[in-house]
Parts: structure tokens; sequence; C-alpha cells
């Protein structure tokens, strides 16, 4: 028994129990220690978040007309994409073999005519005026034709007004909504004493950008 306690083996070990027993009973308040270390830095750079409805608030009553104006706006461009489409106005097909089949004699009047009520395009409408007109003089022929393309034209312009009244409105909005917050600014600076106090011109100045 004395010879293992004199023997180094035994006093290596005893050694690594006497080093290992501290570093074991200091581990536990260490890991505590660290971990408002980690927490603080992640809590310190937390970056606040603002809802959209929170951005549309507070750029004030004048954003409500704009967001009406876009929405018109979208209505109008969305229908007049579907209403302008090639297949609407010059359908390619069409055109071609309505041109071959009145060149070559394949179909009458009558014929014609109907099949430029059976395609219900614009250039269809173009050429059934131009047949109403058969067998009378070119200038009527081109009268015609002339009279038709007017009327396409105004319809493919339809709506047109609306999209230019919101363009010409919407600016003026937001430059009103503009004036509006700069008028909050200066009246907070006027009625408190808001000089160095960031805070309370925060809610104009937002505003302002806002609209």
């Amino acid at each position: 028994m004395h010879r293992l306690q004199g023997s180094p083996m035994f006093l290596r070990q005893g050694w690594r129990l006497t080093l290992v027993a501290p570093l074991a009973a200091l581990a536990p308040s260490l890991v505590h220690a660290q971990e408002p270390l980690e927490a603080g830095p992640a809590a310190a750079t937390a970056i606040p978040t603002t809802s959209l409805w929170q951005i549309l608030i507070a750029g004030g009553p004048l954003v409500i007309p704009i967001i009406v104006c876009s929405f018109v706006l979208l209505l109008v461009v969305f229908e007049r994409t579907m209403a302008l489409r090639r297949s609407r106005v010059i359908p390619k097909l069409f055109v071609e073999r309505f041109l071959l089949q009145i060149s070559e004699g394949a179909v009458d009047r009558h014929g014609a005519l109907e099949l430029c009520e059976e395609n219900n395009s614009l250039v269809a409408d173009v050429f059934a005026a131009a047949l109403r007109k058969w067998g009378k003089p070119a200038v009527e022929v081109e009268q015609a034709i002339l009279d038709e393309g007017e009327r396409a034209a105004n319809s493919m312009r339809r709506y047109l007004r609306a999209m230019n009244g919101v363009s010409t409105v919407c600016p003026l909005f937001g430059l009103l909504g503009t004036v509006w917050g700069m008028i909050e600014a200066f009246n907070e600076i006027a009625g408190s004493s808001a000089m160095g106090r960031p805070e309370l011109l925060a809610g104009g100045i937002g505003t302002a950008l806002m609209s």
C-alpha cells in the first residue's frame, strides 16, 4: 500500500484530481456569468420594426385619397391591358386570311361582312365599314374607312382622361401632405420647447415624408 502511494503513477493521478476538482466546481458559475454577456449585445442590437399599416397611419389623412387614386389607376391599367391585346385590335391571322380571300375572290360582299362580324375586332370593324361601301366610288370607301378608324382610335383611348386625372391629382395630394407635415412640425416647435427634442418633431416629419 505504501509502495502504491509513493509510486509516480499515483502521484500524477493525484495532481490531476487536485486540478480538475476546482475547475469542475467553478464551471456552473462561469456558464451563468457568460449568459448575460452573450444576451447583452443581442438585446442591444434589437431593431424595432414597423408594420405597413402603422406606416400608412403615420402618413396622415392625405394618404387615403392617394391610395384611392392608385387603386383606380391600377384598375384602368388592367382593363386597358386586357382590352388592347393584339387579338382584340389587329389579329394577324384574321387579317392575312381576309385579305387573301378578298384578293382571290373566294368570298363575296355578304360573306366578307359575316367574317368581320364573327371576328369582332377593331380592324374587323374597319373592314366592315369599307365593305358596306362595296361598289361605291373610292372616295366614299376611303371616307368610310377613315371614319371607322377614328371611332376605333377613340375606343382605344378610352379612360385616358381618368389616367391623366390621376397622374395630375396624386402629386398634388403628395405636395399637400408634405406641407401638412411641415406645418405640424413647426406647430410643435412653436407650441412647446421642442428645440433639442427630435421626438416631438418626428410626427410631422414622418407625415411629410410619407405623403
